[in-house]
């Protein structure tokens, strides 16, 4: 599945564009997050803690990446300026534990084309080369992390408070199998090897 999925990803051969505006949705409208509130956000947990790739954040309503960009972004920032020497291998591993989950198909795929458009980006920009191993392994990651899937809410008795129990899947949340979300753990070295196992684990209490 990930390897089809690797396929689907562009390089859009230019910054990032994501959605700043309300999608219309039948009745319903989707409204996506200015730049400007996620740098807010992003600032009240703390740009430096955000931007250690030893942090791992997850993303759980994610639409076309205005959080997950900005964030690989910082990180891609940092290791440039403190680390150029190992500036593939961070980068990948930077890109590895960011985690995204978005039941809208349409913007998973625009998402993921959207984050590795910033890796090309970025080493465009920094005259960076890109190797392809590093590109096949940066569509892997991302692939595997960036999840077509939805969190699954379900109300406790005498509660008025939500409990997010997993992540599953799409489509199989619609057919309510019990197919949950594996989060992927990456292990990548100097030379690009890697390793990496899968776990499943709660996103909530």
């Amino acid at each position: 599945m990930a390897d089809k999925i690797a396929q689907e990803i562009v390089d859009f051969d230019k910054y990032p564009e994501l959605q700043k505006t309300g999608e219309n949705k039948g009745n319903k409208v989707e409204i996506f997050t200015p730049f400007f509130i996620v740098q807010d956000m992003v600032k009240c947990i703390g740009d430096k803690y955000v931007s250690d790739i030893t942090h791992t954040i997850l993303e759980p309503s994610s639409g076309d990446g205005a959080f997950t960009v900005y964030i690989l972004e910082l990180r891609l920032k940092g290791i440039w300026k403190n680390d150029k020497t190992h500036y593939l291998q961070k980068s990948l591993q930077a890109l590895s534990t960011i985690y995204s989950i978005e039941m809208n198909e349409p913007l998973i795929k625009k998402q993921r084309s959207n984050i590795y458009s910033l890796l090309c980006y970025f080493a465009k920009t920094h005259k960076i080369i890109l190797t392809e191993e590093y590109l096949k392994l940066a569509k892997e990651i991302i692939a595997t992390n960036f999840m077509w899937a939805e969190t699954n809410i379900k109300s406790k008795p005498n509660l008025s408070l939500y409990d997010i129990e997993i992540a599953w899947y799409m489509p199989e949340s619609n057919k309510k199998t019990n197919n949950a979300v594996k989060f992927a753990k990456w292990n990548i070295d100097e030379d690009l090897n890697y390793t990496v196992n899968f776990e499943e684990a709660e996103i909530g209490e």
